[in-house]
């Protein structure tokens, strides 16, 4: 197999067209990309060539999955990469709003918050989930930080494991409001009332869902109704939960200013209190 640029050109855009027809993820696009020509020329060849083989043309059997590759990472670039962080959440360090993105886990691990840097790979140090966290600000951080940053992604992690087991449309939706949640608090158009609604959505959301165990939930977006009907249905609420900073109605949606940063950041670490406590119950 032979393929002048010409023709390869026609058909990796061919292939590609195909699969955005069928939906396909991009990241997901450079191997069946691959497939999809394989196919079409009755020929086949590696799907992902470890050898890097050349991509000089023509492109042979030995070769298309590289030119492949590379014709996807020079039209998409970024948008190839796969986040498999389950969540994320805000975390403010010396008045700056930092991300924090847990990583996906599997087995067990220790977890820590420090600025100290640990080798042993068993170990997951919370402080390393800070997206671009300049070293000064790392080796400056203080213990209270430290702590409210530990515990937060411990009870990110097992939240977003709960809904993950429980696969619920509902909670899916929920865990999406805690992603905009986030996004909302960080860069420089930053929106604290937006964050703090989609964090009150996301507790709207597993509260509905403990009380669609025994009945259709109402129509409402008020906390305090929904969390005491969950009571009287059998949830035990965790005293610790401070309900009163999802105090606002969907107003503030339309009001930038309606809400704090600290308020906003607030609900969104209760939110998730919030959702471990419900969904340990259902």
């Amino acid at each position: 197999m032979e393929l002048s640029s010409n023709k390869f050109e026609e058909l990796i855009l061919e292939a590609d067209r195909s699969l955005e027809e069928d939906n396909k993820p991009i990241h997901a696009r450079p191997l069946n990309a691959v497939i999809f020509i394989f196919n079409k020329l009755h020929e086949s060849g590696p799907l992902f060539n470890p050898k890097e083989e050349s991509v000089d043309f023509p492109v042979t059997a030995f070769n298309l999955s590289n030119h492949i590759h590379l014709w996807y990472e020079k039209r998409y670039g970024d948008l190839l990469k796969v986040d498999f962080s389950p969540s994320r959440f805000p975390i403010s360090i010396n008045g700056a709003i930092y991300r924090c993105k847990p990583p996906m886990i599997v087995g067990h691990i220790t977890i820590i918050s420090s600025k100290n840097q640990f080798k042993d790979k068993r170990i997951l140090n919370a402080v390393d989930c800070i997206e671009s966290l300049p070293n000064y600000v790392r080796e400056k951080l203080d213990s209270s930080t430290e702590n409210l940053l530990q515990a937060i992604l411990v009870t990110c992690l097992e939240t977003t494991h709960e809904i993950k087991a429980k696969d619920l449309v509902m909670l899916s939706s929920a865990q999406s409001d805690m992603i905009v949640s986030c996004e909302q608090l960080l860069g420089s158009n930053i929106n604290a009332s937006l964050s703090a609604w989609h964090s009150l959505q996301f507790v709207e959301k597993t509260l509905k869902t403990y009380i669609h165990k025994y009945e259709k939930p109402k129509h409402i977006h008020n906390i305090e109704k929904l969390k005491n009907r969950a009571v009287e249905l059998g949830y035990q609420a965790d005293k610790s939960i401070n309900w009163g900073v999802f105090n606002f109605n969907a107003e503030v949606r339309y009001d930038p200013s309606k809400i704090s940063v600290t308020t906003a950041l607030n609900a969104n670490y209760e939110a998730w209190k919030v959702g471990f406590n419900v969904l340990k119950q259902l």
